[in-house]
């Protein structure tokens, strides 16, 4: 009998020392007292008051905005808003892309050619309803001068100003684009840090960050933006070829907006 009891106190002793080495969670309710906040709900706060904070800058009111959290409730999450506003910005950069690359619309030179506003064949107006389709053409005109892809020439002719969609200087279009930013870095700290199911092929995330002296931001933007462009222009030719090879009716009701968002900052 005595041997039986010393066999199960030498059990207990062992399960009991590899229970201690074994890592374990701590416990959420001995991090802190009753009523105290979690940490996940501090950074919930956080995230929300550098919001608030930062729509200031565009004249928003953050106290109607607060008083306005019911009605946002019931919104759908997929920022139909920004969406839509986004989609505009891509479609104009796909239409300046047609007229930059497509012969029916440069000259002997290469060129973009300068086109008439309305009419048929190389046109603006042709531009337009291929990209943007019943929209009213007065419409996509004003879009494309604030965002100085073209600029008029005479009474009814336009010549491409840029090659690319100008989001600089114009707050709403930028203010989208934000609101659709952190949606997706959103989705992807949801994906790298709860779905437990991806960890096997989930990557380190990378970031380049230290505090230097604030003269010297502008001679690293200068540094890297090169870089990132050359970047994020390698993923749109990629997923490029990826929607012409598809086709419009090959991408399906699964499809899903994918894309890279690379940029410098300062805090």
């Amino acid at each position: 009998m005595k041997t039986q009891d010393k066999r199960a106190r030498l059990k207990r002793r062992a399960a009991g020392a590899e229970a201690r080495a074994r890592p374990h969670a701590p416990r959420r309710s001995a991090q802190r007292r009753a009523g105290e906040p979690s940490v996940e709900e501090l950074l919930a706060q956080e995230l929300l008051s550098v919001c608030l904070a930062a729509l200031s800058s565009y004249g928003i009111d953050a106290a109607k905005v607060l008083e306005s959290q019911r009605s946002v409730r019931s919104l759908s999450t997929q920022a139909p808003t920004a969406r839509k506003i986004f989609h505009d910005m891509h479609r104009l950069g796909e239409l300046t892309t047609e007229w930059t690359e497509n012969p029916h619309y440069v000259d002997h030179s290469g060129r973009p050619k300068v086109l008439p506003i309305d009419g048929k064949g190389a046109s603006f107006a042709t531009l337009v309803r291929k990209y943007f389709g019943v929209r009213r053409l007065p419409e996509i005109l004003a879009l494309a001068y604030r965002t100085r892809v073209l600029e008029q020439v005479g009474p009814d002719r336009v010549a491409q100003l840029n090659a690319c969609v100008m989001s600089t200087g114009n707050p709403v279009p930028l203010l989208a684009r934000t609101v659709l930013s952190v949606r997706w870095l959103l989705n992807v700290a949801e994906r790298n840090g709860l779905r437990s199911s991806d960890k096997a092929q989930l990557l380190p995330e990378r970031m380049a960050c230290s505090v230097v002296a604030k003269e010297h931001f502008t001679e690293f933007s200068d540094l890297m933006r090169p870089q990132l462009s050359n970047l994020v222009d390698m993923g749109n030719r990629w997923l490029t070829k990826c929607t012409v090879k598809a086709g419009p009716k090959g991408i399906g009701r699964r499809a899903r907006l994918i894309g890279v968002h690379a940029y410098v900052f300062r805090d």
